[in-house]
């Protein structure tokens, strides 16, 4: 009973001709119950199901299947309706309006679109400044200040170089169709306009690692 059609006759029908009582319970603690995709539940038609308290009633169930043995009860019933809520009309309403459609109706149905793969890769850049008296917060917060399409800023510290002077080392997230290692070299080092104040703050930049996310 681990196909979504078959997981919602279970709900209607049971327990007259459903699967045991074990099998919806390991699909609720699964959450298998999901809303289609061409058809969603709406806020208000989905109850957040007592995890918990199925956890607790497969733990406790024989292996038979039900509570009283190999067939239904109402011990089996009580446990149904304390898991879904009886009174969760508007569950019961998109369920049974769900099972209205024949097989062949469901065939039909388009399959749902496929979440586009976004490509992103980790970057961790040295940002080296002109001399031991470039004020390094300025620095940091100027190349914090670049905004562009796909790029995130992550973490940074500051790295001890020589005589005094410190490079900032900063991690920044990109999505690879949208910013070039050409786009952040421009950026930081002040070479695109709307960023030409870290002209004065930034030396030179280099990449330090490159690895796909």
């Amino acid at each position: 009973c681990n196909h979504f059609f078959e997981f919602l006759v279970f709900l209607v029908w049971f327990p007259r001709e459903g699967c045991p009582l074990r099998h919806f319970v390991h699909l609720l603690r699964g959450r298998a119950f999901r809303p289609h995709p061409h058809h969603p539940l709406k806020q208000k038609q989905l109850q957040r199901m007592p995890l918990a308290k199925a956890t607790a009633l497969e733990a406790s169930l024989p292996s038979t299947g039900f509570i009283g043995g190999k067939h239904p009860g109402e011990e089996d019933r009580k446990a149904l309706a304390e898991l879904i809520g009886k009174d969760n009309v508007h569950l019961w309403r998109w369920v049974k309006h769900m099972l209205s459609y024949t097989e062949g109706e469901r065939k039909a149905w388009p399959a749902p679109p496929k979440a586009a793969v976004v490509n992103k890769s980790s970057i961790v850049l040295d940002v080296k400044p002109w001399d031991d008296e470039t004020d390094l917060q300025a620095l940091e917060a100027g190349v914090r200040a670049i905004e562009l399409p796909g790029l995130h800023w992550g973490a940074s510290k500051l790295v001890a170089v020589a005589f005094g002077i410190k490079k900032l080392q900063i991690m920044v997230t990109i999505e690879d169709d949208k910013v070039s290692s050409d786009d952040l070299e421009e950026a930081v080092t002040g070479v695109r306009e709307e960023y030409e104040n870290l002209k004065d703050l930034v030396q030179s930049v280099d990449i330090v690692s490159w690895n796909k996310v």
